[in-house]
């Protein structure tokens, strides 16, 4: 019993406690079905309808340089250092929209390089010393010197080209400068961010004349008007000016006139600077005209919408009227989650409906999912194990048990590991209407399930254990590498497609094709590899390691085969292009990067496989020159991008230029040690040419 009561009051403390702090700190978001419905709303962004939650993701992670946000909360009492929560980028957007006060003091924006902010006279940071070189600040921090700022953004523009050309800038900009010109970018992003509910804080004054426009409003509108209100009477405005326009002097005299007419343009200027700061939200899906056929067009934010009612009217207006007034609703109810995760829900509701009656809704809860489910990372997650378990294999005898049951775990993780990678590509082509290809980051996603898939294929007929050792090695490396692609590059990875882009037809034959060859073309390198490293542990232990021969013959018939397959698809992929480009451009082989790069790979692989056919290559030519080829694919599939010039250079990836060289460089290391040793072997046993000198 004296345990009971002394447990008592423990659990009672923790109970209020937590019921404190949720009820303290609204502007976490916690609850699930408010995060539901936040998540679902639907938004126009570049051009793409899209879920609020994905906006926000690739938000966050263009200020952030990850996907969650640590945020102070405000401490009890006053006392105690604040404590520290991480928010999930939907989270954080709506603190945003609704607490803007607060999101001002959270330290968002990454700044990689403190130099950058060495350089600003107008910062006024006491502990910018004693801050890390690579560290993250608050608005309220850099403030001070966003003027500053902008006008290094304005001074680098011209350098740049425009900042719609970030291949140009990327060139000529140095890490210091772009560092400037992206955190003034990333101000001005947050700036419309907090601003963007300004709108449904704020009530517009109505005086004088302003109020004939309201006169039939019900219920009625006096003193002060919503901004919906505005919108929902705009045309109304506008007939009022025009009437004060045409009185005359016998009507109304000059004076109070020229008064009516200024109150007027104030209180149009203050919806229209209301309406301006919530143009980020594009939610708006404009109603079907009738006798037209439902489908994409551009949305309306709340300023083009003022404008659309001013000179349409609000009557075919109405439901994206009440959606508007639906967004209003939510920032009074801000502390009140329950309410607040009602009103969210019916905003919800609202916008659906717009969007439904275009078709532009329906896959909105799938893309929502898709990100929730994060199948890419559960894969990776999955061959990384696979790895582990089939490396564990080579510590133990085939014979055993064990072996046989470490393959079997090894090729359940990997299958389903590939399982999770098809199902996330099937889901992106489903969100997209297109092909599995169409941007640089979906290349890696389809160049890993294809490099799997063949893997384990190669496992089947060779049963060697190198396809099943190689399968989930490739899945991991691979989605590994478009996360850092996808985190360094900041941007959503599935966006409008530029116009020379949006056939589905060649997406399907020419990119699919080609990227079937890069894809084959790593497999027979990474191949390539094993037989080198396994000939270096031979010839460094003396025999004792890879005594087989058939080893190596086996690893060289899989280099050679996985090679052959790589210049069908290769070879068809480039030809397809070529047809493709003479069809958009009118000419074939210009100075277009893409297609050079496609046929270096063809060359390359033909000289292969004719240096094998005529006895130049042989066992270890073929494997040596296939490790080669990956250098030769990574310059087709990422280098030619670096160039920045060509018709056909449409993802500019200096992100990854930094890595790309890297791996140039210890590719070219590990292949001249291998020639080398090779050719310190082949020689050791001659004897020294002695030359007699007369």
């Amino acid at each position: 019993m004296s345990r009971l009561t002394a447990f008592l009051p423990l659990a009672l403390g923790l109970l209020v406690a937590g019921c404190s702090e949720h009820e303290s700190e609204p502007a976490t978001f916690s609850d699930p079905a408010l995060i539901e419905a936040l998540s679902e709303l639907p938004i126009q962004d570049q051009g793409r309808v899209k879920p609020l939650s994905t906006f926000a993701d690739f938000t966050v992670l263009r200020l952030n340089g990850m996907r969650k946000v640590r945020v102070d909360l405000d401490a009890k009492d006053g006392a105690g250092a604040p404590k520290r929560q991480a928010l999930t980028p939907i989270q954080w957007v709506a603190r945003c929209l609704l607490f803007p006060e607060k999101a001002r003091d959270d330290k968002v924006f990454l700044v990689a390089e403190k130099k950058a902010l060495e350089t600003l006279s107008t910062l006024g940071l006491e502990d910018l010393d004693e801050r890390r070189r690579r560290d993250r600040y608050s608005y309220n921090e850099l403030v001070s010197a966003r003027r500053e700022l902008i006008d290094q953004h304005e001074l680098l523009r011209p350098r740049s080209g425009t900042m719609d050309n970030p291949q140009v800038e990327a060139k000529t900009l140095s890490p210091l400068e772009q560092q400037l010109v992206s955190l003034a970018e990333n101000l001005v992003l947050f700036e419309r961010l907090v601003h963007a509910l300004d709108f449904a804080r704020e009530r517009l004054e109505i005086k004088g004349v302003v109020g004939f426009a309201f006169k039939d409003a019900q219920p009625k509108v006096e003193g002060s008007a919503r901004y919906s209100e505005a919108v929902g009477y705009g045309q109304n405005l506008a007939k009022t000016f025009f009437e004060l326009q045409r009185t005359t002097p016998d009507q109304i005299s000059e004076t109070l006139k020229r008064e009516q007419m200024q109150e007027l343009n104030r209180f149009t200027r203050s919806a229209e600077d209301l309406g301006r700061s919530a143009e980020l939200l594009t939610c708006f899906a404009p109603p079907v005209v009738a006798g037209a056929e439902p489908g994409p067009a551009p949305w309306d934010s709340p300023y083009s919408l003022l404008v659309t009612c001013v000179k349409e009217g609000s009557m075919q207006h109405a439901k994206q009227v009440a959606a508007l007034r639906a967004f209003e609703d939510l920032v009074p109810v801000r502390d009140d989650p329950a309410t607040l995760g009602k009103r969210v829900s019916a905003l919800r509701g609202a916008l659906g409906e717009l969007a439904e009656a275009r078709g532009e809704y329906s896959k909105v809860p799938l893309e929502v999912s898709y990100y929730r489910m994060d199948l890419l990372y559960r894969a990776q997650v999955l061959f990384v194990f696979g790895f582990v378990l089939v490396a564990l294999t080579w510590l133990v005898d085939p014979k055993r048990l064990a072996s046989k049951l470490l393959t079997w775990g090894t090729l359940g993780l990997t299958t389903s590991g590939l399982a999770l990678l098809i199902v996330g590509i099937t889901i992106r082509c489903v969100l997209r209407g297109r092909p599995p290809v169409t941007t640089l980051y979906e290349t890696i996603l389809f160049i890993c399930a294809c490099g799997v898939l063949t893997a384990l294929g190669l496992e089947w007929v060779n049963r060697q254990r190198v396809g099943l050792a190689l399968a989930p090695f490739l899945g991991a490396v691979l989605l590994f590498l478009a996360y850092r692609y996808e985190l360094s590059d900041a941007k959503d990875t599935m966006p409008q497609l530029v116009a020379v882009l949006d056939t589905n037809f060649w997406l399907s034959t020419h990119v699919t094709t080609v990227t079937l060859g890069y894809s084959a073309g790593l497999l027979a390198g990474v191949i390539g590899h094993v037989y080198l490293l396994g000939r270096l542990a031979h010839w460094f232990s003396g025999g004792r390691w890879f005594s087989n021969p058939a080893t190596f013959r086996n690893l060289s018939k899989l280099t050679y085969g996985v090679i052959g397959f790589g210049l069908v698809f290769s070879t068809v992929g480039t030809i397809l292009g070529g047809i493709w480009a003479n069809d958009s451009w009118g000419r074939f082989w210009g100075w277009d990067p893409k297609e050079n790069g496609a046929l270096l790979i063809v060359l390359w692989e033909l000289a292969i496989l004719h240096g094998r056919m005529g006895g130049y290559l042989r066992e270890f030519g073929v494997c040596y020159t296939a490790a080669i080829g990956t250098a030769v694919v990574a310059f087709s599939w990422w280098g030619v991008n670096l160039l920045g010039v060509g018709l056909h250079s449409y993802g500019f990836t200096g992100g990854v230029a930094k890595v790309l060289y890297a791996y140039y460089g210890l590719e070219a290391l590990f292949v001249l040690a291998v020639a080398a040793t090779w050719l310190g072997r082949r020689f050791a046993g001659r004897k020294p040419l002695h030359v007699k000198l007369a």
